[in-house]
């Protein structure tokens, strides 16, 4: 019997390509460029053991290895009018074309404690970047996200307000 989708390993495709795990991992951890150490036949037989396999890497496994995961998030703290669905939606589409998993979550509305016990959960995902206006992620918040690793925060805003300064 053939193993699910989901339990199929790393070792599942490298044994299915001829070639070794580590192989399999130079090929599905390039970001756009190819491995030097890879050539392109040996390339072309794991891109078609993974679609042959159907095989899918672990995400969580990804974040652990790599410290960091591909996802971009997104925090709406404003009641959204039809230019935010058009900015949500842009946000969705480019994230997926470039390979990116758009995570987005609503504050608006959430107490302090709630806000806390949400960005908390965010941090411990370990995304590569955060999108968010200044009125409900402070600076505070920025520190916290910095120590545990996400250094990308984007702030936006429809507002000339300065923004409170991190010490």
């Amino acid at each position: 019997r053939a193993p699910s989708s989901t339990s199929l390993t790393l070792n599942d495709v490298a044994q299915k390509a001829g070639v070794s795990p580590t192989t399999v991992s130079f090929v599905l951890n390039e970001d756009g460029s190819r491995n030097k150490h890879v050539s392109e036949e040996t390339r072309t037989k794991v891109l078609q053991a993974v679609q042959e396999l159907n095989y899918h890497p672990n995400t969580l496994a990804r974040t652990l290895g790599k410290g960091q995961s591909r996802e971009l998030i997104r925090i709406i703290d404003i009641t959204n009018t039809l230019f935010g669905v058009e900015m949500d939606n842009s946000f969705q589409q480019q994230a997926l074309l470039y390979g990116y998993t758009p995570v987005m979550y609503v504050s608006r509305g959430l107490s302090v404690e709630q806000k806390k016990a949400l960005y908390r959960g965010i941090f411990d995902r370990r995304p590569l970047a955060i999108f968010t206006s200044p009125f409900s992620f402070t600076a505070k918040d920025v520190v916290q996200a910095k120590k545990t690793g996400i250094e990308q925060i984007i702030f936006f805003s429809f507002t000339s307000e300065p923004i409170e300064q991190a010490h």
